[in-house]
């Protein structure tokens, strides 16, 4: 629990995005923890958004979840990297 805490008190809107396909398993894990914890982001679908679809093709990334956190991309949802990320500095 503390570390949904940390997040949520790091998070701010915008700061978090995560490009997600409709049957991920993984990406729907971290909905469900975002909004568990009450961390603001913003989500896109890359089957529904064509978009999101292209920012997720120009990345060639193998998969999803993608998070953008803070302008960093990170490949898969592991909540310690999200937290250190909005961490540092800048």
């Amino acid at each position: 629990m503390r570390l949904g805490d940390e997040v949520a008190a790091l998070a701010r809107p915008g700061g978090i995005e995560m490009l997600a396909s409709d049957a991920c398993v993984y990406c729907a894990q971290a909905r469900h923890w975002f909004s568990t914890h009450k961390v603001p982001f913003q989500e896109c679908s890359i089957e529904r958004d064509p978009a999101c679809a292209a920012r997720f093709r120009a990345l060639m990334s193998p998969g999803t979840p993608v998070l953008v956190v803070r302008g960093q991309v990170q490949l898969g949802f592991e909540p310690r990297r999200v937290r250190d990320r909005l961490a540092a500095p800048g």
